[in-house]
């Protein structure tokens, strides 16, 4: 038993407060600073433990934001329409994570957005491109068979129906693996050499890239009507060997 350091009344050694006059007891006070100890040390481990949980998390989404970076970098830069959805996808999920967690979005979902925004532009342009350049090589070879069409079945090869043929021959065809839709630049200014049912047509020069230039000659032969055989970048075809008295046609004006 001790007594109340107010009242003086017997109390139990183990009462936290004087059943009498409500005094805080020693024991009691020891208690309560204890208890208030305690919380405090709780509530400092359950902040720590929600900050560590809060790192993880934008760790989590840093890396899942440097993920759809690269596929956004990486659709931009080789045209890739199915990685841009995926870095664009990916870029507004790290934020919209973010978001609901209250934690500042990385900088790198920004950029995956960004650029998956530029790849779906870039794509467009390039459809569009596509579609436009489509119609310009249809129009001319429309004009172009429409020539040739007009063109009597003569034994002798005149140098615009060549012309036309070979232009023709590269716009549906393509040249050495490039489509028809890259071909441009067409220029026709070389006389052409015939032997009977088999001619050359020099000097055909064009672009199949923005930067490659190529000078053939048409090797052309007739059958129901004259068509284009083959392009050959030597310059050589299988014409005049045999008839060096053959006598070439005069380019058109």
């Amino acid at each position: 038993m001790v007594s109340c350091p107010r009242c003086g009344a017997n109390i139990d050694r183990s009462a936290r407060a004087c059943p009498y006059c409500q005094t805080e007891t020693p024991y009691g006070r020891e208690q309560a600073e204890r208890q208030a100890a305690y919380q405090q040390h709780t509530a400092h481990t359950e902040q720590a433990q929600r900050a560590h949980e809060r790192n993880l998390r934008q760790q989590a989404l840093a890396k899942k934001a440097q993920h759809a970076m690269i596929w956004s970098l990486a659709a931009t830069f080789t045209c890739c329409f199915p990685a841009a959805i995926v870095g664009l996808v990916m870029g507004l999920n790290v934020k919209g994570a973010a978001k609901r967690e209250n934690i500042v979005a990385p900088g790198t979902s920004t950029v995956a957005v960004v650029f998956g925004c530029l790849s779906f532009a870039l794509f467009g342009l390039g459809v569009a491109m596509y579609i436009h350049d489509s119609r310009q090589t249809e129009s001319r070879i429309a004009v172009l068979k429409a020539q040739v069409d007009a063109a009597p079945a003569a034994e002798r090869l005149e140098q615009p129906l060549a012309c036309a043929l070979t232009e023709l021959e590269l716009l549906k065809e393509g040249y050495a693996g490039t489509s028809g839709l890259n071909i441009s630049g067409f220029e026709c200014a070389g006389r052409v050499d015939q032997d009977g049912d088999r001619a050359r047509l020099q000097d055909v020069r064009f672009r199949s890239s923005s930067s490659a230039r190529h000078t053939v000659a048409a090797c052309l032969a007739r059958g129901a009507r004259w068509s284009v055989k083959e392009l050959r970048a030597d310059g050589t075809c299988a014409v005049g060997a045999a008839a060096p008295s053959a006598a070439p046609s005069a380019p058109a004006p």
